[in-house]
């Protein structure tokens, strides 16, 4: 199995990216380029959730054609599911699965865990327990496993540190800080809409990176080219 071409890089401090459940062709990557955007995270599918948008390779490669670093991020299983270890890690596995086997993805590029409306928020040990399960299947498959704090989250910021997670992403909902570590990508408030809004005919949340408290970051993938060009622009 040949992997996508590219490089695995740590991100940069306060890059502009987004998040979309939408396809992005190579002419609208390109566009978002053009507008000083520098990476894209795309939706895979979980263990029960139908097929749809979802990344496949021959778009990771338009995306990364059209200038974009990539990551991944897990559809979550909609609202008031059940949080807990099984579940954990079947959602993991496919993750892993798909990333591998759909996407091309090499390892150690950031795959994100999208944690939010359970219906058992506050069984901690439960969402624990998921969260466990969940890093261990993609970190078992090479990946950088990644922890997106969304809406309903209700595990305490020591929680959230003492999780196997290295690295973490906030939503734009009101949610804990992660104990000493911070968060290495942050998910805009966006200025036309709580839910993301609308941009080159797709629909996207806005995010910014940042290196965290202990120097994480998160991990990309990126075309070399890209990535000299992006090293000279920030560092000039």
């Amino acid at each position: 199995m040949t992997n996508l071409e590219g490089l695995v890089v740590g991100s940069l401090n306060k890059l502009q990216g987004f998040d979309t459940a939408d396809n992005v062709s190579l002419e609208t990557a390109k566009k978002f380029y053009q507008d000083n955007y520098r990476f894209c995270l795309r939706y895979i599918p979980n263990s029960t959730y139908p097929p749809g948008n979802d990344l496949t390779e021959e778009e990771a490669k338009d995306i990364l054609l059209g200038g974009l670093a990539l990551m991944v991020v897990q559809h979550v299983r909609g609202t008031h599911w059940i949080a807990n270890g099984a579940l954990g890690q079947q959602d993991g596995e496919k993750a892993a699965t798909w990333c591998q086997n759909q996407v091309k993805l090499p390892p150690k590029v950031s795959v994100w865990c999208d944690l939010e409306t359970m219906e058992n928020a506050k069984d901690h040990a439960l969402v624990i327990d998921y969260c466990r399960e969940w890093y261990h299947a993609v970190y078992n498959a090479g990946y950088t496993p990644g922890l997106y704090v969304g809406a309903g989250v209700k595990l305490s910021s020591e929680q959230l540190y003492d999780l196997p997670f290295q690295n973490y992403w906030k939503s734009v909902s009101s949610v804990p800080a992660v104990y000493e570590r911070g968060y290495q990508m942050v998910q805009n408030n966006s200025p036309h809409s709580a839910n993301g809004f609308q941009k080159f005919g797709i629909n996207i949340d806005e995010n910014k990176t940042y290196i965290d408290n202990l120097l994480g970051r998160s991990q990309m993938l990126i075309l070399p080219e890209f990535a000299e060009k992006l090293a000279k622009e920030h560092y000039q």
